[in-house]
């Protein structure tokens, strides 16, 4: 079977449309039309079935909708596209030759993890619905699928997508604006302390924190530990002056 790659967008005519590859948050800024006066024409939709009828289908009635629409329909070359190109949401058939749809969504979920996708298939059960949810998919629908379900769909997930790629984004800004989690400091000392618990933390040694009493020891010490190759084992505070002289070493070793 032919592959069938088609690029197109609202207004005449069928064109290839380059994104801006490399801005890791253009799919978080294009947001949903809110209202008749606003278009989707931002958002980029990814479509992969090898049924060619309905890449046509789906490719007019997304770009209706206003939004860019990209098919194909050949599974390994939208794995490429979403490694190499960002996508607001993958609409992906289930059973396809050289690629399944459940196969293209697991490393669509690797190279992507924010990216929703909605499954489409003339051979649903309730077991393949399960695990495609399992695997990570959005959304499941059964072809024939009623068009406005289709679109209302696509919109949701749309915005899901945009919500994952802004909780990211704003967990990325808090973590470089607040240092090691909960410890917090912008000025010049407390970036010297940051690049010191950068040197320490990947060594395989002992490091002993000093300082007076609310100083942020602790504070230290758990980011350090967030920082090693010992962050997924448990952090053990203990306070020492709470324990009798005689009972340190039994309590400790």
């Amino acid at each position: 079977m032919a592959n069938h790659t088609i690029r197109s967008g609202p207004g005449p005519g069928t064109f290839v449309e380059d994104g801006p590859a490399g801005d890791p948050w253009y799919g978080a800024r294009a947001m949903m039309a809110r209202d008749e006066n606003v278009t989707a024409t931002t958002v980029r939709v990814l479509v992969v079935d090898d049924e060619k009828n309905y890449l046509l289908a789906l490719d007019a009635l997304l770009s209706e909708s206003g939004y860019t629409v990209v098919t194909t329909s050949n599974p390994l070359e939208a794995q490429k596209l979403v490694e190499d190109e960002t996508f607001d949401c993958l609409i992906s058939d289930l059973k396809m030759p050289r690629m399944s749809g459940l196969d293209l969504l697991r490393v669509v979920k690797q190279a992507d993890p924010s990216l929703p996708v909605l499954m489409l298939t003339a051979h649903g059960t309730v077991e393949t619905a399960v695990e495609a949810m399992r695997e990570g998919a959005y959304h499941y629908l059964l072809k024939p699928f009623e068009n406005e379900e289709l679109k209302l769909s696509v919109a949701k997930a749309v915005e899901l997508g945009r919500l994952r790629r802004e909780k990211d984004y704003l967990r990325e800004s808090i973590r470089d604006m607040a240092g090691f989690g909960d410890f917090v400091g912008r000025g010049e000392s407390m970036r010297k302390v940051f690049e010191l618990i950068e040197q320490v933390a990947p060594a395989r040694t002992t490091v002993l924190v000093l300082g007076e009493s609310g100083t942020g020891k602790e504070l230290a010490a758990r980011a350090i530990h967030q920082k090693s190759a010992r962050a997924d084992r448990p952090f053990v505070a203990v306070n020492c002056c709470a324990l009798a002289e005689t009972l340190l070493e039994s309590e400790l070793f």
